[in-house]
């Protein structure tokens, strides 16, 4: 890598020594920042609690909603159980109705 660095180096100095390539020097130095009062404005009442939904209050997680939810997702799998056993079964009965055509 190093040596490949240096001969990079070497073959850009003489293409510019042949005119090939051209150094650029920057001919005017950038501006340097100012502060302007409409760059910043100041913010407005109003603007500080734009989003109001960081200062709301969420509701109240009880026992009894715990349990609610503990039953509502042992319903939900348990549904999802019964309808794989009967996609299994479904399965099952069309491998053996190929198997039987196969045959």
């Amino acid at each position: 890598l190093k040596e490949y660095k240096d001969q990079l180096k070497e073959d850009v100095e003489d293409a510019i020594q042949k005119g090939l390539l051209q150094r650029f020097s920057p001919q005017e130095k950038s501006p340097s920042f100012e502060r302007r009062e409409q760059d910043f404005p100041p913010l407005t009442a109003s603007d500080n609690d734009s989003n109001g939904k960081w200062n709301t209050a969420l509701p109240r997680t009880t026992v009894e909603s715990n349990k609610l939810r503990a039953s509502y997702t042992d319903k939900t799998i348990d549904s999802i159980n019964d309808n794989l056993a009967k996609i299994i079964d479904s399965n099952k009965r069309l491998e053996n109705k190929v198997d039987l055509l196969s045959s």
